[in-house]
C-alpha cells in the first residue's frame, strides 16, 4: 500500500510547531491535575477496568485489549465530554485521553497535522464530502476564526497579510477566547524537572529529610528540605488548576 502523500506533506510541514508544544504542555498539565485523575479513576471503575489501567501488550495503546469487553460507544462519549471540558478538539485529542485511560500513558496525536492551535481546511472538499455534525461542531468551537487563502497566494503574501492584519484577527480572537483557559499559559517543562517533581510528590507523605535522601539516592540531587517543601506546595496547587 502506498504512503498517503497528504500525510507526508503534513509531516514535513508541521513536525513540532510552537503551538503544538503549547498544546502538549497544556494537555500534560490537564492529565496531571487532580480533577482529570479523578475523572479517569471514575471511568475505569465504571467500566470495570484495572485501577491503574491495562498492561501494555505490543504497541497498541489506542484501543483497549481485544479480550476486554465493554461499551466502547458510551466510553467514547465520556472522552468527548472531557475534550469539550478542556477546549480540545475531539478528533485530535480523543485518542490521547483514551490511551491514558486504557494504559496510563501519554499518547501523542496520531497525525502530524493534528494537535496545533491552527488548522488548515480544504473548504471545497469539505463541502463535497462533509464531516459528521459532531466533527463540524468541534471545528467551529475550537477553530472559530478562518483565513481563506487563494491557491495563487505566495508564502510572502500570506505572511504579509497575517502580519499587517493581526490586529483585526486578534479582535476576533478576543471575542472567542475563554479568559479562564490555561492554553498557552502552561509552558513545556524540562523532562528531568518533571520527573523529579513527580518523584517528590509521590513521597510527599514522608518526612522531608527522607525525601531528600531518596532524591540523593535516585537522582544524585542534593536539594534542601525547604526547596522540597516548596516544590510539593507548588505542585499540589498547580494540579488543582485546569
Amino acid at each position: 500500500m502506498k504512503d498517503n502523500p497528504i500525510s507526508k506533506i503534513a509531516e514535513r510541514m508541521y513536525g513540532k510547531t510552537q503551538s503544538s508544544r503549547k498544546l502538549t504542555a497544556y494537555v500534560k498539565h490537564i492529565i496531571a491535575s487532580d480533577e482529570f485523575q479523578e475523572k479517569v479513576t471514575n471511568i475505569r471503575k465504571k467500566y470495570n477496568m484495572p485501577p491503574k489501567g491495562f498492561r501494555v501488550e505490543k504497541d497498541n495503546i489506542l484501543n483497549a485489549p481485544s479480550t476486554f469487553k465493554f461499551d466502547f460507544k458510551l466510553c467514547t462519549e465520556e472522552v468527548d465530554k472531557m475534550c469539550q471540558r478542556y477546549n480540545l478538539h475531539i478528533v485530535e485529542w480523543e485518542t490521547t485521553f483514551r490511551g491514558y485511560i486504557y494504559y496510563n500513558r501519554f499518547v501523542e496525536p496520531y497525525d502530524f497535522a493534528l494537535g496545533h492551535l491552527c488548522h488548515m481546511s480544504d473548504l471545497i472538499e469539505e463541502k463535497e464530502d462533509p464531516f459528521s455534525e459532531k466533527i463540524q461542531a468541534a471545528d467551529d468551537n475550537i477553530y472559530p476564526i478562518a483565513i481563506r487563502i487563494s491557491p495563487y497566494a505566495t508564502k510572502r503574501d500570506i505572511i504579509d497579510y497575517v502580519e499587517k492584519g493581526y490586529g483585526w484577527i486578534n479582535f476576533f480572537q478576543q471575542r472567542h477566547r475563554d479568559t479562564k483557559s490555561l492554553i498557552g499559559v502552561i509552558k513545556q517543562k524540562n523532562p528531568l524537572i518533571v520527573k523529579r517533581n513527580n518523584f517528590i510528590l509521590k513521597f510527599k507523605h514522608l518526612p522531608l529529610k527522607e525525601i531528600a535522601l531518596k532524591l540523593q539516592e535516585t537522582f544524585n540531587l542534593d536539594i534542601d528540605e525547604g526547596h522540597i517543601s516548596k516544590i510539593i506546595s507548588l505542585e499540589k496547587k498547580r494540579r488543582r488548576k485546569v
